[in-house]
């Protein structure tokens, strides 16, 4: 405060090579071995949908750690922590194909390959077979989406471009094709709900089976 007032500072410039910050000082972590372990792998997200305050935080940019830094992060975690299970935080892990293909083909050469599982936060409209492919072979054995509704007019409102009631269930039916589990979060009660709509979404949850699903 200044003069009573709440003065605010601009913002500080991003730092776009995250590899220069380094990895975290794991060993001075307390360790309890009951703890699932996590990670980061890029930072930001592209899309702006109105619940949100990821493009407020972190911009619309989206900035990501080179896979040879991916990789180093995760060995690092299960030296420490001997786990078989890692949850990658990005926002939006789906985002870039190509450069879950590039990890792909270091993590392949890796000695801990196929020793680690990871779940992963993505969207239903990035959500392809070739996707679910690339996943299965990373080793992801859930991926979080954020179907929030099943009504198309409440996604467009919620998320505002590329959102519809036949994206939620085709990445649905094809992320459960190639055994991988769904974790789903919906939004109920938006401005723009209305009895049919919230009827859509309990339909599409009464229909699918769901690792987990938050409202």
């Amino acid at each position: 405060y200044e003069n009573g007032k709440l003065k605010q500072t601009n913002k500080r410039e991003v730092i776009l090579d995250l590899d220069t910050i380094g990895h975290i000082k794991r060993d001075l972590e307390y360790f309890n071995s009951s703890v699932e372990r996590s990670m980061f792998t890029s930072r930001g997200c592209c899309y702006n949908c109105i619940f949100c305050g990821a493009s407020t935080f972190w911009g619309n940019k989206i900035r990501y750690h080179s896979p040879e830094y991916v990789i180093k992060e995760i060995e690092e975690i299960y030296n420490f922590s001997n786990t078989n299970f890692i949850r990658i935080e990005d926002l939006t892990f789906t985002i870039n194909k190509n450069r879950l293909k590039e990890i792909l083909a270091i993590w392949k050469q890796h000695y801990l390959y196929g020793k680690i599982k990871f779940a992963v936060k993505g969207r239903a409209n990035l959500i392809d077979d070739e996707m679910a492919q690339i996943l299965k072979e990373l080793g992801v054995d859930t991926v979080f989406l954020g179907f929030e509704s099943n009504n198309t007019n409440v996604l467009m409102y919620l998320k505002k471009c590329d959102a519809s009631a036949k994206f939620n269930q085709e990445a649905y039916d094809i992320l459960n094709k190639h055994d991988i589990f769904v974790y789903g979060s919906f939004i109920f009660g938006t401005p723009e709900d209305t009895t049919e709509s919230l009827e859509d979404s309990l339909n599409f949850l009464n229909q699918n089976e769901f690792m987990y699903a938050d409202v």
